[in-house]
């Protein structure tokens, strides 16, 4: 993995030492040893900001083409049952913000899992 950058190499460390969180929750040895780190290491560790940003054009980038369009798919889906409930605007963009989040969050483990574990699948 030394073809990693530093980010990389600290989130890949962590998780390396304390495993991977769970979808809903990590388990409390994860819980302990993410709360014992630096604010800014917990931030690299535990959300990426180029995946909040580029969502799945960053999962392309990663080569990680399932899941970004597993990504683009969701967003589509949101954005058609947005137009056809007719949301409020600001209640579509509470839902494009969410997924945005959720991506930012899981993209730092899903690559873990696909570079050191081999796991390339559709589910986010």
């Amino acid at each position: 993995m030394t073809d990693l950058s530093e980010a990389w190499r600290i989130r890949f460390q962590f998780f390396q030492a304390n495993g991977v969180p769970g979808m809903w929750k990590p388990s409390k040895s994860y819980q302990e040893a993410f709360r014992a780190l630096p604010f800014k290491t917990r931030m690299t560790v535990s959300s990426n900001t180029f995946a909040f940003f580029f969502g799945c054009f960053y999962l392309l980038h990663l080569g990680l083409w399932r899941k970004a369009l597993t990504t683009f798919a969701i967003g589509v889906a949101l954005g058609i049952a947005s137009m056809l409930l007719q949301l409020p605007s600001s209640l579509d963009i509470a839902l494009t913000c969410g997924l945005c989040g959720y991506i930012s969050a899981r993209t730092n483990v899903l690559y873990y899992e696909y570079r050191v574990h081999g796991r390339h699948t559709w589910g986010l």
